[in-house]
Protein backbone atom coordinates (compact mmCIF):
# COMPACT_ATOMS: atom_id res chain seq x y z
CA UNK A 1 0.00 0.00 0.00
CA UNK A 2 2.60 2.36 0.83
CA UNK A 3 4.40 2.00 -2.24
CA UNK A 4 1.14 2.82 -4.04
CA UNK A 5 0.69 5.77 -2.75
CA UNK A 6 4.48 6.84 -3.19
CA UNK A 7 3.31 6.17 -7.16
CA UNK A 8 0.43 8.63 -6.65
CA UNK A 9 2.59 10.97 -5.05
CA UNK A 10 5.52 11.02 -7.90
CA UNK A 11 2.82 11.06 -10.56
CA UNK A 12 1.03 14.31 -8.89
CA UNK A 13 4.26 15.75 -8.98
CA UNK A 14 4.73 15.19 -12.36
CA UNK A 15 1.29 16.48 -13.64
CA UNK A 16 2.07 19.79 -11.42
CA UNK A 17 5.31 19.99 -13.10
CA UNK A 18 3.68 19.22 -16.31
CA UNK A 19 0.91 22.22 -16.18
CA UNK A 20 4.19 24.31 -14.19
CA UNK A 21 1.49 24.87 -10.74
CA UNK A 22 0.97 22.91 -8.05
CA UNK A 23 -1.94 23.41 -5.08
CA UNK A 24 0.20 25.17 -3.18
CA UNK A 25 0.82 28.47 -6.08
CA UNK A 26 -0.72 31.48 -5.78
CA UNK A 27 -4.42 30.97 -6.93
CA UNK A 28 -4.80 33.50 -9.18
CA UNK A 29 -1.81 31.86 -11.31
CA UNK A 30 -3.48 28.63 -11.41
CA UNK A 31 -6.57 30.34 -12.95
CA UNK A 32 -4.34 32.26 -15.43
CA UNK A 33 -2.87 29.03 -16.29
CA UNK A 34 -6.26 28.00 -17.04
CA UNK A 35 -7.62 30.50 -18.31
CA UNK A 36 -5.18 30.34 -21.01
CA UNK A 37 -5.59 26.51 -21.75
CA UNK A 38 -9.05 26.62 -21.53
CA UNK A 39 -9.36 29.77 -23.43
CA UNK A 40 -7.55 28.71 -26.51
CA UNK A 41 -9.37 25.70 -26.84
CA UNK A 42 -12.40 27.03 -28.75
CA UNK A 43 -10.42 28.98 -31.15
CA UNK A 44 -10.01 25.40 -32.94
CA UNK A 45 -13.99 25.17 -33.07
CA UNK A 46 -14.22 28.99 -34.49
CA UNK A 47 -11.77 28.48 -37.24
CA UNK A 48 -13.13 25.17 -38.48
CA UNK A 49 -16.81 26.56 -38.28
CA UNK A 50 -15.61 29.40 -39.93
CA UNK A 51 -13.73 27.87 -42.55
CA UNK A 52 -15.84 24.57 -42.84
CA UNK A 53 -16.56 24.76 -46.35
CA UNK A 54 -13.62 26.73 -47.60
CA UNK A 55 -11.03 24.01 -47.33
CA UNK A 56 -11.24 22.02 -50.59
CA UNK A 57 -7.65 20.91 -50.76
CA UNK A 58 -8.04 18.21 -47.44
CA UNK A 59 -11.90 18.99 -46.50
CA UNK A 60 -11.41 17.03 -43.68
CA UNK A 61 -8.88 19.59 -41.36
CA UNK A 62 -12.02 21.73 -40.42
CA UNK A 63 -13.71 18.65 -39.02
CA UNK A 64 -10.32 17.10 -37.41
CA UNK A 65 -10.02 21.25 -35.80
CA UNK A 66 -13.41 21.13 -34.49
CA UNK A 67 -12.79 17.52 -33.04
CA UNK A 68 -9.71 18.42 -31.61
CA UNK A 69 -11.34 21.44 -29.66
CA UNK A 70 -13.92 19.72 -28.09
CA UNK A 71 -11.65 17.00 -26.72
CA UNK A 72 -9.50 19.51 -25.91
CA UNK A 73 -12.25 21.57 -23.52
CA UNK A 74 -12.84 18.88 -21.88
CA UNK A 75 -9.11 17.38 -21.37
CA UNK A 76 -8.52 21.06 -19.42
CA UNK A 77 -11.23 20.58 -17.43
CA UNK A 78 -10.44 17.24 -16.21
CA UNK A 79 -7.20 17.44 -15.78
CA UNK A 80 -7.32 20.93 -13.98
CA UNK A 81 -9.93 19.45 -11.92
CA UNK A 82 -8.08 16.40 -11.19
CA UNK A 83 -5.00 17.32 -10.27
CA UNK A 84 -5.23 21.06 -8.89
CA UNK A 85 -9.13 21.74 -7.43
CA UNK A 86 -9.54 18.08 -5.73
CA UNK A 87 -5.76 18.82 -3.98
CA UNK A 88 -6.52 22.46 -3.67
CA UNK A 89 -9.78 22.06 -1.83
CA UNK A 90 -9.08 19.09 -0.09
CA UNK A 91 -12.05 17.39 -1.35
CA UNK A 92 -13.48 13.93 0.17
CA UNK A 93 -13.08 12.61 -3.32
CA UNK A 94 -9.68 12.37 -3.30
CA UNK A 95 -9.84 9.85 -0.61
CA UNK A 96 -11.89 7.67 -2.45
CA UNK A 97 -9.51 5.76 -4.85
CA UNK A 98 -12.37 4.74 -7.41
CA UNK A 99 -13.34 7.99 -8.39
CA UNK A 100 -9.84 9.10 -8.92
CA UNK A 101 -9.25 5.57 -10.82
CA UNK A 102 -11.96 6.06 -12.77
CA UNK A 103 -11.52 9.81 -13.52
CA UNK A 104 -7.74 9.13 -14.53
CA UNK A 105 -9.23 6.78 -16.78
CA UNK A 106 -11.77 8.74 -18.58
CA UNK A 107 -8.39 11.44 -18.69
CA UNK A 108 -6.46 8.90 -20.28
CA UNK A 109 -8.92 7.85 -22.93
CA UNK A 110 -8.95 11.77 -23.82
CA UNK A 111 -5.38 11.97 -23.74
CA UNK A 112 -5.36 8.87 -26.62
CA UNK A 113 -8.43 10.98 -28.39
CA UNK A 114 -6.10 13.76 -28.12
CA UNK A 115 -2.97 12.05 -29.92
CA UNK A 116 -4.86 10.04 -32.66
CA UNK A 117 -6.46 13.80 -33.96
CA UNK A 118 -3.06 15.31 -33.74
CA UNK A 119 -1.66 12.59 -35.36
CA UNK A 120 -4.51 12.87 -38.04
CA UNK A 121 -4.36 16.91 -38.28
CA UNK A 122 -0.71 16.35 -39.53
CA UNK A 123 -1.03 13.82 -42.05
CA UNK A 124 -4.18 15.95 -43.85
CA UNK A 125 -1.97 19.56 -43.17
CA UNK A 126 1.14 17.80 -44.55
CA UNK A 127 -1.42 16.49 -47.78
CA UNK A 128 -1.67 20.06 -48.78
CA UNK A 129 0.31 21.41 -51.48
CA UNK A 130 1.53 24.68 -50.40
CA UNK A 131 1.03 26.13 -53.84
CA UNK A 132 -2.37 26.13 -52.62
CA UNK A 133 -2.30 27.80 -49.61
CA UNK A 134 -4.16 31.13 -49.44
CA UNK A 135 -4.65 31.04 -53.00
CA UNK A 136 -8.66 32.21 -53.96
CA UNK A 137 -10.46 31.38 -56.82
CA UNK A 138 -14.66 30.77 -57.29
CA UNK A 139 -14.08 28.72 -60.18
CA UNK A 140 -15.90 24.83 -59.31
CA UNK A 141 -13.23 22.38 -58.85
CA UNK A 142 -10.36 24.93 -57.67
CA UNK A 143 -8.31 23.53 -54.91
CA UNK A 144 -7.52 26.08 -51.99
CA UNK A 145 -6.54 26.21 -47.97
CA UNK A 146 -7.04 29.39 -46.56
CA UNK A 147 -3.81 30.45 -44.61
CA UNK A 148 -5.53 30.69 -41.22
CA UNK A 149 -6.36 27.56 -41.55
CA UNK A 150 -2.98 26.30 -42.47
CA UNK A 151 -0.63 28.25 -40.68
CA UNK A 152 -2.74 28.58 -37.49
CA UNK A 153 -2.82 24.66 -37.88
CA UNK A 154 0.52 24.28 -37.93
CA UNK A 155 1.42 26.66 -34.68
CA UNK A 156 -1.58 24.87 -33.08
CA UNK A 157 0.51 21.37 -33.62
CA UNK A 158 3.73 23.26 -32.62
CA UNK A 159 1.80 23.73 -29.16
CA UNK A 160 0.39 20.21 -28.86
CA UNK A 161 3.88 18.65 -30.16
CA UNK A 162 5.52 20.84 -26.84
CA UNK A 163 2.84 19.74 -24.37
Amino acid sequence: MATEESNHSRWEKAMHKFIGVEPTSKPWLIWLLFGIKFGFAPVQIILGGIYFHSVTAEPSIPVVMIMVGVVEMFWTLLFFFIYLYLPLYNCSAVNNKTIIRTVTFVLGLLSLGLVALVVAMTVLLAKVPSSVVGSTCDTPGCVNCPVAVFYGSWVFLGFKYLD
